[in-house]
């Protein structure tokens, strides 16, 4: 959880992230976690369930987009 969150829109969490809107929006509901910092953005509170599997799975997470060749 970020601190502040929920945010009452996606301009006040752009600011607090410190990533922009197009990204929040792109990222909203997915389940995937956001490319530089790793944050997942959901509209909802979510379920122990749901966030003992996030944390599972982004321990295995690689952030950003540089991939050896």
């Amino acid at each position: 959880m970020v601190k502040g969150s929920p945010f009452p829109s996606m301009t006040q969490a752009s600011n607090a992230i410190g990533i922009s809107r197009k990204v929040i929006s792109y990222f909203l509901d997915t389940g995937k976690a956001e490319g530089i910092r790793g944050t997942y953005l959901y509209t909802r509170s979510l379920q122990a369930k749901e966030v003992k599997a996030l944390l599972k799975f982004s321990q295995l997470l690689q952030l950003g987009n540089k991939k050896e060749v």
